[in-house]
């Protein structure tokens, strides 16, 4: 009965030996998932630190390119100073039509010979050639093209300054055009501001 009992009492604490083991396995398996867990948590937050990190920058690129290009538009405005030389010639050739010139065969010679001079000039009075898009240089053209046909063809108007308000138009349309690019540059990075915010 004395070996009974020892070994009733030995499997007992056997059990409770195996049970508390058993225990602690789980108690560690636990917390190795609660670990694992925390480390999986941790390596998200951090995958989502360094993502709000890489937007930020990106948006700091954009920013700074779009500031960059405001500038640089306003580097690139139009001015008179840059359409004086094509100016002066205009009025030059304005005014041989005016003094007699504008005879029919000799109009169309110095029309073509001062246009040709006033076209070069006005290729080096443009402003920013990175801004410059297809359709501000085809209503250049049209404009210009207009303006040489009134002056070389249409007798009896052509003592009329028409190639110093031909230039003066294109100025126009040129500084038009660049107020435009100005604006959608302008529009365009506080629109990044307010998304940023």
């Amino acid at each position: 009965m004395v070996d009974t009992y020892r070994s009733n009492r030995l499997s007992r604490e056997e059990k409770i030996e195996a049970q508390r083991q058993e225990d602690e396995d789980i108690q560690l398996e636990e917390e190795r998932e609660l670990e694992e867990e925390e480390a999986y948590q941790r390596e998200l937050e951090e995958n989502q630190e360094i993502l709000i990190a890489r937007r930020q920058q990106e948006r700091q690129i954009q920013e700074e390119s779009a500031r960059k290009k405001i500038e640089e538009i306003h580097r690139g405005k139009p001015t008179l100073f840059r359409y004086s030389p094509a100016i002066i010639v205009a009025t030059l050739k304005d005014l041989l039509d005016l003094v007699g010139f504008s005879l029919p065969v000799l109009s169309f010679v110095i029309a073509a010979i001062f246009g040709f001079l006033i076209f070069v000039l006005l290729l080096l009075a443009k402003t920013n050639s990175s801004l410059v898009e297809m359709r501000f240089v085809i209503r250049r053209a049209v404009i210009f093209i207009c303006g040489f046909i009134i002056e070389a063809f249409l007798f009896g108007i052509n003592f009329l300054p028409v190639e110093v308000l031909t230039v003066l138009l294109i100025y126009w349309v040129d500084k038009h055009f660049t107020g435009e690019q100005i604006e959608k540059a302008t529009a365009f990075y506080n629109a990044l501001k307010m998304r940023k915010n």
